[in-house]
């Protein structure tokens, strides 16, 4: 383990400047900052629809759980009305709190427009395209809708309450219990031994992984057999149950049709449109595989400068390195003893509290044994708190960095100008104007 003499150092006893919490900003961004009991009355939604993080692969779990699970619940067990009448309102309260609680892409400028506790009214103008026109309709009425449920919020919880996790409690044991009362009768008893796996899985998820859907894969494979055991049989041939088995089968098999499109392509949010589909396979690391390249000429490719910088780093491996970020460490050798990772830069903002001067900072990292400094450029757009805590801590990082003359530049993929017609570009961090904001800057503690 990383071993440091500023453990010394009493940073508890300090006043904050910046009120943070690296729990908040690292674990609650999936699960998301609205008030706490629709915060997980959303949760379904908002992981279905990757409203709190996204990203292709590793988070998106697809609408066929979310759209099929009530929809198979009714037709299964249509003959009780209380399903009909309770399944249908979950269903709506979910999707008005879920709705009030996330965002409109705005297509004409390419943003993000946030709907944050259902506060946010859509302009509408002659000029707005219909489908912009007929999405704000509805999330403005929905907000309307939304004003009820804010008001019973604002009485009952907040950040923190006495009664989201009791509520919480109680709707997954009546859940439950009305499952063992309809499958009491059944003769397939394994069909509601994986049911009742399945819900008590998705119980313990829902109040223990704040929203982080791996920790839930096991309860995504469940949901799948679950699915499969609803969907009407050969011998079920009513008309509505055949609507309901075609439909998910036809859904399925379009979902599982653009899900292998989407990621053979590599196609990623926020990738410019003309290389859309155009990036199956990295060039440089088919010539890699095919030895063309070797293995510093394919480092420096994909992190411009990097490949001396890193002999430098495991040359000198009696010296730490403070990683803010990034995927480097995969390249440092002992990485698990050099390297002290502080992502949330929890640490490094406590160090700010007990040096003013950025040199002193400097001189205490260096007293420790740490030598190289490496920061992810990228660190804010991890940040969704409502105080933006993280962007704050970074820019704390980032001037930290700037005319300290206790550090000195390695490397950087930053591309900046340093003069008024921009035409003369160089790899660095300050400049008169920032071309290409890059990911990454590795710097030596002098």
């Amino acid at each position: 383990m990383v071993s440091v003499c500023l453990s010394s150092i009493d940073l508890l006893g300090q006043s904050e400047e910046i009120q943070s919490n690296a729990k908040r900003e690292e674990i609650q961004r999936y699960v998301g900052y609205e008030t706490l009991i629709y915060r997980y009355l959303s949760l379904p939604y908002d992981v279905t629809m990757n409203n709190n993080e996204r990203g292709t692969g590793f988070l998106d779990i697809g609408f066929l759980l979310l759209m099929f699970l009530p929809i198979l619940v009714m037709i299964k067990f249509r003959h009780r009305w209380s399903i009909l009448v309770v399944v249908p309102l979950l269903m709506l309260i979910m999707f008005i709190v879920s709705t009030s609680n996330s965002f409109l892409f705005n297509n004409t400028a390419r943003t993000m427009e946030i709907n944050q506790d259902g506060a946010t009214h859509y302009p509408i103008t002659s000029a707005t395209p219909l489908n912009d026109r007929i999405i704000r309709t509805f999330f403005n009425i929905n907000n309307k809708l939304y004003t009820p449920f804010k008001s019973i919020g604002e009485t009952i919880s907040g950040q923190k309450d006495g009664i989201t996790y009791p509520l919480i409690l109680l709707l997954f044991i009546g859940i439950f219990s009305l499952w063992m009362y309809l499958g009491k009768s059944s003769s397939k008893v394994p069909w509601v031994f994986i049911v009742s796996i399945f819900l008590l899985f998705c119980f313990y998820w829902f109040i223990l992984s704040p929203g982080i859907v791996w920790y839930g894969f096991l309860g995504l494979l469940l949901s799948t057999i679950v699915l499969l055991l609803l969907t009407p049989g050969k011998n079920e041939n009513s008309f509505i149950e055949n609507y309901g088995k075609y439909s998910f089968y036809t859904l399925a098999g379009v979902w599982i049709i653009i899900a292998l499109l989407s990621r053979m392509s590599n196609i990623t949010p926020g990738s410019p449109n003309n290389i859309l589909g155009k990036t199956m396979q990295n060039p440089v690391a088919m010539q890699y595989a095919a030895g063309n390249f070797d293995e510093d000429v394919v480092i420096n490719m994909f992190y411009p400068g990097t490949s001396q910088v890193l002999d430098m780093i495991n040359k000198n491996e009696k010296k730490l390195v403070y990683r803010i970020g990034t995927s480097f460490s995969y390249f440092i050798e002992n990485n698990h003893e050099r390297v002290m990772m502080d992502n949330q830069l929890q640490f490094f903002n406590n160090l700010t509290r007990v040096y003013s001067d950025k040199r002193e900072i400097a001189s205490a990292l260096k007293a420790s044994n740490f030598q190289y400094f490496i920061l992810d450029l990228n660190t804010p757009t991890l940040d969704n708190t409502p105080e933006q805590s993280l962007t704050k801590k970074y820019q704390k990082a980032v001037n930290f960095l700037y005319n300290n003359p206790n550090v000195r530049l390695l490397a950087t993929n930053r591309v900046i100008t340093k003069n008024e017609s921009g035409d003369q570009r160089y790899y660095h961090m300050f400049g008169d104007k920032v071309v290409d904001n890059g990911t990454f800057a590795i710097y030596e503690i002098l």
